[in-house]
């Protein structure tokens, strides 16, 4: 059986993706609770993140060239598409300051930046943090 379609799919984002979105059965979750509970969007942006600067940290240890150009070049590009999704021009909040979820994605990058042990790794992920934060109110950055 199909699920139902999604009533909020046409709202753009964030409500298209789907973390957004509770599956529900024929019969009805038999607790009166979702049957699935999605993850939130700041966990699955902060492990993106993560992703990046791990990429820019490899990035780092390899010899000047094309190859080091390009994986720096990429990671930035895929944290700058992030963050301007979620948290700059392109996400949902029309009030002034940073969504909340901004917030929040900054928080976690810092707690997992405090229990980095390189510096490197550590310094990159307080960059994005602040990245995450200002992404609303400086666009340009």
């Amino acid at each position: 059986m199909a699920d139902p379609p999604n009533p909020i799919s046409s709202q753009g984002w964030p409500f298209h993706h789907p973390w957004w979105y509770f599956p529900h059965s024929a019969s009805g979750p038999s607790s009166g609770q979702p049957e699935h509970i999605p993850p939130s969007p700041s966990a699955s942006a902060v492990l993106v993140l993560v992703e990046a600067a791990k990429a820019k940290q490899v990035a780092a240890s390899l010899p000047e060239g094309q190859a080091r150009t390009q994986l720096e070049s990429g990671a930035d590009q895929a944290i700058d598409r992030l963050l301007d999704d979620v948290c700059g021009a392109g996400s949902p909040w029309p009030w002034p300051g940073p969504p909340p979820w901004a917030v929040d994605i900054a928080s976690q990058l810092t707690d997992l930046a405090n229990s980095a042990q390189a510096i490197s790794m550590r310094d990159e992920l307080i960059r994005i943090a602040g990245m995450a934060i200002q992404k609303k109110w400086l666009p340009a950055l």
